[in-house]
This record gives structure tokens, C-alpha cells and sequence, in this order.
């Protein structure tokens, strides 16, 4: 037992001289690793439980820091960027799981006052015989800022691209498709980028060979252009230009395509156009012309040859002497100016005359200047046009001018033409009608003495409103004028504008309505009598019927009672007193009418003749019978018996054949 004891104590003594050696092995290797990691150059921590409980000399002037004192015990989020945490919480679990996980780019805080780049890695790791976690911290600030700037410079290279609207592609040398702008996928509907490695002429064109004319087929090292059309008609000009790798060979090409439809069909009308001016040219008997004075060379456009009466052919004008052409009256002078402006450099503006090769004498009216060019050329630039034509036209024009101030001036209708302010012309209608002999006399009389003073707010209006611009024509209206006689006309007025030499007037048509006037006064005059007349008989009638109907229904009343009374009504009955008061108006409104009717149906008697009357003042059948007192169908039996006197047939309306007489 002794022995057995003797050897427990041997082993647990030997047991303890082995844990004491390795106690010291251990102190040996973690003083070797402490020196290892002190004098790493690179950034070396080991976290437990999310906190730093070891940092080396690096990875404090990382921080920015001199002592661990900041740094131990704290959490390591505290010294990352928010936005990182959960990048860093799946990259510690990641490394205490013993996975393995790429390096990861992280922010981290320098003296907490400003943030860098780290390249952050991370390993498990046992430290004092707990599970650790060692990071790895490489600053990439400058690299990341690189690699950054890269980036954002390539994607501004990209936006650029993208923000024309050209269509560019980039193929590789065997057509296929490496990329496209956005303008090019939205010509060709696409969004994503499922036309890379496709070929170009089955995207664009739908074809399974290459185009002809494509520049890819042959391998070209110059820059060409092409105008070519795609499935939607439209005009497309594109260009390639190749690019070669330092080897010399074509490592793909750059094509841009610009939609030139519109400006393809710019250039056809602006073509159209030309030819129309051509034309023009031609018809207005106007042409321009270009001189170079140093070189003496002379550009004529087409409209010149018919003006000098020349064969349409430029070698044949180039030699053409323009000076021989001017007639010899107007030569001294034309040549003068022409010279003086080539050499003075003036604008000149001249009516000439020419005598054309076909011996014909032209008027020409020239406008030129001469211009200096970049190099101290000097261009005469003018333009001629045959007005012989248009001055025929204004001396006509003139001759009729004069006609119609004529035709004016004896005009039935009264003319007048002014501005706001005063009158520029009036006829000798209007001057008769006011009593004037011209408008010199009527303004030294006072041109507002004209005018009835009730009615001077009329033309006040018109003035007003005719300054304004505000007035809308043509304007209708009535005024009364005083003549200079101090009698008072009727005047109807039509105005409306008229514009002379590019100015604008007032004008006045006017006609003297006096005369209808004093007849509308008749006529209300005598409508107001026959319905007087009318009431009269009317009311006395009612009367003479009541008093009968009391003599007939009272018994013992003589019948003589109101004989008076009778008398009375007999008195305002009598047809011949009404008859004088309406045949007085009558005449005056429808002169002759009694003559005529007795010269062409003389069998008539006076009362036919006052019911033709009433007919034509359009009384009906019971007027026309109160007027005669009598019953209406006495009246009706009168028109048959009158028809007849008439001589007219069935079909004929006697009322119409009155009031048409």
C-alpha cells in the first residue's frame, strides 16, 4: 500500500512539474505572439462578446488613439458606422460558427470625428482559453476613394451616353452586341440587357445575314457613314468608327445613329422652297445678285435672265457687262453710285433704266451694300427688279384714282372721310346737303355747329370708341343736322373704317331721309286719324244701338225723346268731314292715287273710291265697315260689286291689287 501511495505522490508531484512547464511554454508562446502582433503594421483586435479586449499598436493609430484605455471593454459598434452594424453582426457570427466569409468594406471612426474605409475580415479564435474573434483591418481609404471615383466617373460616362439622343451601340468585331444607350433600347422596346451577345443585324434589322454596306463585314479602320432605313421608315444617318487595342487590331466598334427624317424632309422642302423662289423670282420679275470685287466673279440668280432678256445660261452671264446695258440717260448717274459704293463701301437704293438684249427699254429698281468678308474681301450683294410694269400700273391706278374721286364727288350719297380729330375729305353731295361750298368754309365755320345738339352724343360715342379701337363696324345710325341756312335735315349715317397709306379713317356714307321722314310723320299722322275716325264711328254706333234697344224695351217712351241726341250722333257720322281729314294725309303719302284710279276706272263711284282707299290703308273688313257705318257684310257685298267695277278675274286678290297699285 506504502508503495502504491509512494507512486500516487510521484505522479501527482510529476503532474504538477508538467502543468508548471507548461505554464511556461504557454507564457512563451502568447509573449511570442504579442510580439508578433505588436509589430504588425496592420490593424489587430480580438473581440469577445462583441467588446474589444485586445488592440494592437496599429490598430490604435488607425483610431487615431494613443492608449487602449478607449477602446478595451467597449463595444466594437461603438467605432463602426451605423449603417455597417448589420454587416458587422453577420460577419462576427460568421466567424464564432467558424465559417468562412469574404472581407467586407466598412466605415469605421477615426478620433470619432471623422470616418475612413477598412477592408474588415474576421477569424474565430480561442484567447485566455475563451472563444475570441480576431479582426483584421486594412484602411482602403485612398484605394476605396479610387475605386469610387472609378465608378462614379464610369457611371457619369454611362448617364452621358444615355442622355443623347443619338443611338449608340458598342459590337464587338463579329457583330455581336456588347452595349446599348437607353435611346437605343427604347427605339427597340427593350429594358434589360438581354440583346448582349446578340447579333446587330438580327436585332435592328430582323435579318439573318449582315448588312451590305456595314463596315464590320470588311474590316475597316476608317470612320464611315451610311444613311439607312429600319422597320420604322424612318431616315436614319449612322456612323461607325473602329477601335484598335495596342495591338493594332479592332477590339469592336462605336456606332452612333441619328434620326435625320426630319431633316431629310427639311432639306426636300427647303429644296422645294428654292425652286419656288426660282419661280418667284421669275413671275416678280426679281433676281439678286453676288459679285466678288477682288476675284470679279459674278453669282446671278435665275430671275435675271428674263429681265435682261438673256438665254437662261450662267457662262453666258458671267461675261455679260451689266453697266452696257444701262441706258445712256440714266448711265453717268447709275455708274457714279455703283463705283462709289465698291469703293466707299456705301449702301445705295435706284431707279434706273436698261435697254434688254432684245432692244426692249426696262425700269429697275436696285438695292445693294457691300460686305466685307473675314479676310478683308470685299462682296457686293444686290438685288433688281423690273418695275417697269408696276410703274404702268400706278400711273393707271393714279388715272383711276382720280376717276373715282370723281365718281365720288358726284355721288348721289353723301361721303365723308376723317380721323378722330378732323375731317380729310367730304363730297359735294354732303358739302350741297349741309349748305357749304367746301370743307375749308364748313371747318371755319365750326364743324361742331353741324351737328343738333340732342344728337351730338351719337358721334361723340363713335369718336370715342373709334380712338379706343374698341368700336365694332359697321356702325347705322340716324342724326339730325342744322344747315347753314339754320334748317334741320335728317341725315342716315353708315360708318365704317377705311385705311389710306396705311392709316386708318372714319368713314361716312350719309343720306338725307328728310324727306322720308316728314312722310313717316304723315303716315303716323294718318294711321292716328283712321283709328280716331274708327273709335269715333265705333262709340257712336254702340250709342245709337243702346238708345234703340231702350225705345224698344221701355214701352211709353216716346220715340222722339232723344231725337237730340240723335241729331248729335247723325253729326259726327257724316262720312264726308271724316272722309276730307284721311283723304288730306292720303294724298300726301300716296300721291296720284286718286287721279289714277278715276283716268283707269272712271265708272267708279266716290264710295268705291274711299273703300279702295281703306283697303290700301290696310283697314280690315270691320273697320272698313265702322268707317262707313255700316254692317260687315254689307262691306263684303261691296268688294263683289267693286271686283266686278275692277274688272277683275276670280283668281285675283282684290286687297293684293290695291295695296300693289
Amino acid at each position: 500500500m506504502e508503495k502504491i501511495k509512494s507512486l500516487l505522490d510521484h505522479i501527482r508531484a510529476l503532474e504538477s512539474e508538467l502543468q508548471t512547464i507548461n505554464d511556461e511554454i504557454e507564457n512563451e508562446k502568447g509573449s511570442f505572439f504579442n510580439t508578433i502582433v505588436e509589430n504588425s503594421p496592420g490593424f489587430i483586435s480580438i473581440v469577445q462578446e462583441n467588446k474589444f479586449v485586445f488592440i494592437n499598436s496599429a490598430g490604435l493609430q488607425l483610431l487615431g488613439l494613443e492608449k487602449t484605455a478607449p477602446v478595451i471593454g467597449y463595444e466594437i459598434f461603438d467605432f463602426f458606422h451605423s449603417e455597417n452594424r448589420v454587416e458587422l453582426e453577420k460577419q462576427l457570427q460568421s466567424a464564432l460558427n467558424k465559417e468562412k466569409r469574404k472581407p467586407v468594406i466598412v466605415k469605421m471612426l477615426h478620433k470619432k470625428l471623422s470616418w475612413f474605409d477598412v477592408e474588415l475580415s474576421s477569424t474565430s479564435f480561442n484567447y485566455n482559453r475563451e472563444p475570441s474573434i480576431l479582426l483584421i483591418c486594412r484602411d482602403v481609404t485612398h484605394e476605396y476613394e479610387s475605386i469610387r471615383i472609378s465608378q462614379q466617373e464610369e457611371k457619369l460616362r454611362t448617364d452621358i451616353l444615355n442622355s443623347f439622343d443619338e443611338l449608340i451601340a458598342f459590337y464587338e468585331p463579329d457583330h455581336k452586341i456588347k452595349w446599348l444607350n437607353n435611346s437605343a433600347k427604347k427605339q427597340l422596346g427593350i429594358e434589360d440587357n438581354s440583346y448582349i451577345g446578340k447579333q446587330c443585324y438580327k436585332v435592328w434589322y430582323n435579318s439573318s445575314d449582315p448588312c451590305k454596306s456595314c463596315p464590320v463585314v470588311d474590316v475597316s479602320y476608317e470612320s464611315s457613314e451610311r444613311i439607312t432605313t429600319r422597320g420604322d421608315k424612318r431616315s436614319w444617318l449612322v456612323r461607325h468608327t473602329p477601335l484598335v487595342d495596342s495591338a493594332g487590331k479592332i477590339s469592336g466598334y462605336i456606332e452612333f445613329s441619328s434620326d435625320i427624317t426630319v431633316k431629310l424632309e427639311l432639306e426636300s422642302e427647303l429644296k422645294k422652297s428654292r425652286e419656288r423662289l426660282q419661280k418667284a423670282e421669275v413671275v416678280a420679275s426679281l433676281a439678286h445678285f453676288e459679285h466678288d470685287i477682288e476675284k470679279n466673279l459674278k453669282l446671278w440668280s435665275p430671275g435675271a435672265y428674263p429681265i435682261l432678256g438673256l438665254p437662261h445660261n450662267e457662262d453666258y452671264l458671267k461675261n455679260v457687262d451689266f453697266l452696257s446695258n444701262l441706258h445712256s440717260d440714266d448711265a453717268e448717274r447709275a455708274s457714279s453710285l455703283l463705283e462709289k459704293a465698291y469703293r466707299e463701301e456705301l449702301g445705295f437704293d435706284l431707279v434706273y433704266r436698261i435697254i434688254d438684249s432684245n432692244g426692249i427699254e426696262k425700269t429697275l429698281h436696285g438695292i445693294g451694300e457691300v460686305q466685307k468678308g473675314k479676310h478683308g474681301s470685299r462682296k457686293f450683294f444686290g438685288t433688281m427688279q423690273d418695275i417697269t410694269h408696276i410703274l404702268k400700273l400706278k400711273k393707271k391706278l393714279a388715272e383711276e384714282e382720280d376717276k373715282y374721286k370723281k365718281l365720288a364727288d358726284f355721288s348721289p350719297m353723301g361721303i365723308c372721310i376723317g380721323d378722330d380729330c378732323s375731317i380729310n375729305y367730304m363730297n359735294d353731295t354732303l358739302l350741297h346737303t349741309l349748305g357749304y361750298n367746301s370743307v375749308e368754309e364748313l371747318s371755319r365755320s365750326g364743324i361742331e355747329n353741324i351737328l343738333f345738339p340732342e344728337d351730338m352724343h351719337i358721334v361723340t360715342h363713335i369718336l370715342k370708341h373709334f380712338k379706343e379701337g374698341t368700336i365694332n363696324f359697321p356702325e347705322k345710325k340716324v342724326v339730325r343736322i342744322v344747315r347753314k341756312d339754320e334748317s334741320i335735315r335728317h341725315l342716315e349715317i353708315f360708318v365704317t373704317d377705311c385705311t389710306i397709306d396705311n392709316k386708318l379713317y372714319l368713314q361716312a356714307i350719309t343720306q338725307d331721309i328728310t324727306a322720308e321722314m316728314e312722310i313717316e310723320h304723315i303716315r303716323k299722322k294718318l294711321a292716328a286719324d283712321a283709328l280716331y275716325i274708327n273709335q269715333k264711328n265705333k262709340i257712336t254706333l254702340e250709342i245709337r244701338n243702346e238708345l234703340d234697344k231702350i225705345i224698344s224695351t221701355q214701352k211709353g217712351i216716346p220715340k222722339n225723346t232723344f231725337q237730340k241726341i240723335y241729331d248729335i250722333i247723325g253729326s259726327y257720322e257724316r262720312l264726308d268731314d271724316d272722309w276730307q281729314i284721311l283723304k288730306t294725309h292720303f294724298e300726301q303719302i300716296h300721291p296720284n292715287f286718286f287721279t289714277r284710279l278715276n283716268q283707269e276706272y272712271p265708272c267708279l263711284s266716290v264710295n268705291d273710291i274711299k273703300h279702295c282707299a281703306c283697303i290700301k290703308l290696310n283697314f280690315d273688313t270691320k273697320e272698313t265697315a265702322r268707317f262707313f257705318n255700316v254692317k260687315p257684310d254689307s262691306i263684303q257685298m261691296s268688294r263683289v260689286r267693286l271686283k266686278k267695277k275692277l274688272v277683275l278675274s276670280e283668281t285675283t286678290d282684290l286687297r293684293s291689287f290695291i295695296l300693289n297699285f
